[in-house]
């Protein structure tokens, strides 16, 4: 799979930094069911601010083209952190499964 098709290289930097806030909101009291949501909102921010410091839109269609580019961008950002952390936690769960079935 290219990461590249779908993800601008410039903003591959989302996923470890969306990562790293998940992370920091997890040892938060708010939900985990909502993390995921937060880093969604938090992708589309940071992807916006990139994009409209990068290209300010001079019209209408620019700026549509801007806000599209933006959820969509986060939204994949949000998705690469989710999957990157699941991974994690089923690696650590494997390795716990392995000792147990040593012991």
């Amino acid at each position: 799979m290219d990461w590249n098709a779908y993800l601008k290289p410039e903003l591959s930097v989302l996923i470890p930094v969306l990562y790293l806030i998940g992370a920091a909101l997890k040892k938060t009291s708010i939900g985990n069911w909502r993390i995921p949501f937060l880093l969604g909102g938090g992708g589309i921010l940071l992807a916006a601010l990139y994009l409209l410091s990068s290209a300010f839109p001079d019209n209408g269609p620019q700026l549509f083209a801007l806000l599209f580019s933006a959820v969509t961008q986060g939204i994949l950002g949000a998705a690469g952190a989710v999957y990157a952390n699941n991974l994690l936690k089923q690696y650590t769960k494997r390795k716990e499964e392995e000792q147990d079935a040593d012991s």
